[in-house]
């Protein structure tokens, strides 16, 4: 019983106390304490950079952040609370007691692993916070970011109040605590320019600061270290501030390729000042060459890629371009349309669905010379490429190189001097090589015959629907094909070997002879897109022709869709009835369209995966 009274004396005791306690605390949080301070944030570019435009990461995001409230005497502040929001990059702070403080932020985005970093613990503002190993094999692949804000907490008393006021900006603004290189080059040619191979830049005996202290102090010194920076990859890079005094030597090592498949190496020697904090470095390069005054127009992928060119025939076409005789006309023997514009620009037109590659473009220019000058070289002409390029000839004297294998300097050119000038193309790729050989070719443009091809159904207008580019393109990879075909040896002989299967309209023998005229006759007709929905698979004459989708899509490996082409085709001869055996007989049902299929991996468009239509999303 005794023992009770004392166990419940000491409780009521301990609770009295406590209670004092609590009221105490609540007096002093609710005047001073209880104010929560929220600071959000931000970055921004280099010092020195100069791009006009907002950092992508003005609104950081960190993968880490480390932080302290510093006291006054640079030691991390006791009793307060914070805690850090990553997905506002916020730092919430409360408990601060009136005096003055420093905040320190050490942010990261990156994987400091991927630098060798250590983050250590701080008793002391005056402390190494960072430190980077002394022989770092590459530049940094983090970016480290470090703000150091002073702020003071003071008390006032308002009507008997205590008001704390916390002198701490709502945003801070972080500043790089690495250095950055970026590497420039001036070209006299642009050709030069995207003939570049190879860029790598070599930096030798860099001594960089290996620690960061927390207020500010970089110190530390690493090995001389060697760095081979490759500049295809990027043209910038970040580095650790270099030690006092000490600055950024090395070479930058260029390849470029040339049209004759050869190559030049080249060194270029820079010494560069420090590197600094949130700064940046530029290294500036004039490259002398020895094609500077070259007048060829060497076209590689990087040349695409910088300047850019259309292509025709494409599905967003507009039917006022692709149905214009004026802009959409070509023979099926020349696919590949050379010329100059009246501004002397030249232009490259390719009526083909497959791509040309090792394409050298020569030009004879009467009032320059009697000899063609290598004039453009283009590591490929793509499929239905549509491409303008001034030559330098035009703004410069330039040195082009004859067939015969001299080189002439020629004075700046006029557009007059062009008028007259005419083109040859030498080439190797195997498919120029087929492109080359077409001997009889048609001269094909499109139609809409009054349909529509933006209407769902293409509008129909008797057996005519609106043609789109998906047709356009099938129909100039089958004429291409028929054009190659019927030059083609063996086919000749398959013709010549079946006289008797071959007659016109009025049941007349038609000699083989005469058969190999028509079929190599330069007709010039309208391409257009025939409805399925009459029952009708095609329609032609002497100056139209056209099938329906499932024809056009399908003539690589149906002896159906073979049949129809032929014999539209015989259509086309001016065999206008059903009686020759052009149209209704062996010549398209029996030889023509087998003698396609088969043979289909000899023709140039061999195969339907170039042009894909049966799963383009635009055709009907």
């Amino acid at each position: 019983m005794k023992i009770t009274k004392y166990i419940t004396l000491v409780i009521i005791t301990v609770l009295l106390i406590l209670t004092s306690c609590q009221k105490e605390l609540e007096e002093v949080y609710s005047s001073t304490y209880d104010k929560t301070t929220l600071i959000k944030l931000e970055s921004e570019n280099f010092q020195n950079e100069l791009s006009t435009r907002q950092s992508a990461d003005n609104d950081i995001r960190y993968d880490n952040l480390f932080y302290y409230v510093m006291n006054s005497d640079g030691f991390p502040a006791k009793e307060i609370h914070s805690y850090y929001y990553p997905e506002t990059a916020e730092i919430k702070i409360d408990g601060l007691r009136e005096g003055n403080y420093t905040l320190v932020v050490l942010g990261v985005k990156g994987n400091i692993n991927d630098d060798g970093a250590e983050i250590y613990n701080l008793s002391s503002i005056n402390e190494t916070w960072i430190k980077f190993p002394d022989n770092l094999n590459s530049p940094l692949k983090a970016s480290y970011f470090y703000s150091r804000t002073p702020f003071t907490v003071s008390v006032s008393e308002v009507d008997g109040k205590r008001i704390e006021t916390v002198n701490l900006p709502n945003k801070i603004t972080q500043k790089r605590i690495m250095g950055r290189i970026d590497f420039s080059f001036q070209f006299k040619n642009t050709f030069v320019r995207t003939a570049v191979t190879s860029t790598k830049a070599n930096i030798n005996d860099m001594l960089y600061c290996t620690e960061f202290r927390a207020d500010s102090v970089f110190q530390g010194k690493s090995n001389p270290v060697n760095y081979t920076l490759d500049l295809e990859v990027s043209d910038s890079y970040c580095f650790l501030p270099t030690v006092r005094n000490t600055g950024v030597k090395g070479n930058i090592e260029m390849k470029t390729r040339n049209y004759q498949g050869g190559y030049y190496q080249q060194v270029y020697s820079f010494n560069q000042e420090e590197i600094d904090a949130n700064l940046i470095n530029h290294i500036h390069s004039e490259i002398i060459h020895p094609e500077d005054n070259a007048g060829i127009m060497f076209y590689t992928l990087q040349a695409y890629k910088e300047k850019g060119f259309k292509k025709i025939l494409q599905d967003d076409e507009p039917k006022t371009i692709y149905t214009d005789k004026s802009q959409r006309y070509f023979n099926t023997a020349k696919p590949l349309q050379l010329s100059f514009e009246k501004d002397g620009r030249f232009h490259a037109r390719f009526y083909s669905p497959r791509n040309a590659g090792d394409m050298k473009i020569k030009v004879k220019i009467p009032s320059i010379s009697d000899e063609f000058l290598d004039f453009a070289y283009f590591d490929t002409i793509p499929a239905f490429a549509d491409i303008y390029i001034k030559s330098p000839a035009l703004t410069q004297s330039v040195e082009f190189r004859t067939e015969s294998g001299k080189t002439i300097n020629v004075p700046k050119l006029n557009t007059s001097q062009l008028t007259d000038a005419t083109f040859k193309v030498e080439s190797n790729d195997p498919f120029w090589k087929k492109i080359a050989s077409l001997k009889y070719g048609r001269n094909l443009w499109f139609g809409l015959f009054g349909g529509d091809p933006d209407a769902p159904d293409g509008a129909p207008n008797g057996s005519w629907i609106g043609i789109r580019p998906v047709h356009c393109r099938e129909a100039i990879a089958f004429f291409i094909n028929y054009t190659y075909m019927v030059a083609m040896p063996e086919l000749e002989q398959l013709i010549k070997e079946n006289p008797n299967d071959l007659w016109d309209d009025n049941w007349q023998p038609v000699t083989p002879e005469k058969a190999l005229e028509l079929m190599r006759a330069e007709y010039s007709m309208t391409i257009g897109l025939v409805t399925p929905r009459n029952g009708i698979s095609g329609m032609a004459n002497s100056t139209a022709f056209g099938v329906n989708q499932g024809i056009y899509f399908n003539h690589y490996s149906s002896t159906y869709a073979t049949e129809v082409m032929f014999h539209e085709l015989g259509h086309s001869y001016g065999y206008l009835q059903h009686n020759s055996s052009f149209t209704l007989g062996p010549w398209a049902w029996t030889h023509m369209n087998n003698f396609y299929v088969n043979h289909i991996k000899e023709f140039p468009i061999d195969s339907p995966k170039y042009l894909d239509s049966n799963n383009n999303p635009h055709k009907y």
